[in-house]
């Protein structure tokens, strides 16, 4: 069954396509990368499985380039343990999140 949400989900690239496709996910999707090769490959995969509402943002989680609150689920594979300022990474996702939703990591 697939997935619903009122609000968009947020993925770091290039795992996004693969979360997508797995949970059968029909919500926006939102990637976020401070690396443009990820947020490409990223694409390239979701065009070839024929999801077209993703979008791919280049930013950074310690500075979120989303409004407050704006998404249900936030995951992160390998890109949270990799940022210097690991604190402000979770700080970031906490911003964006809305109260009361999923983190995953």
């Amino acid at each position: 069954m697939p997935t619903t949400s009122p609000r968009p989900s947020m993925s770091g690239p290039p795992e996004l396509p693969g979360f997508a496709a797995a949970s059968n996910w029909i919500s926006p999707l939102s990637g976020c990368d401070t690396a443009f090769l990820n947020l490409k490959i990223a694409q390239g995969r979701t065009d070839r499985q024929g999801f077209d509402h993703a979008a791919f943002v280049v930013g950074d989680i310690t500075v979120p380039p989303f409004a407050p609150g704006l998404f249900d689920a936030v995951v992160s594979w390998f890109g949270l343990g990799a940022i210097p300022r690991f604190r402000a990474g979770l700080e970031g996702v906490r911003e964006v999140l809305a109260p009361g939703h999923f983190f995953a990591a």
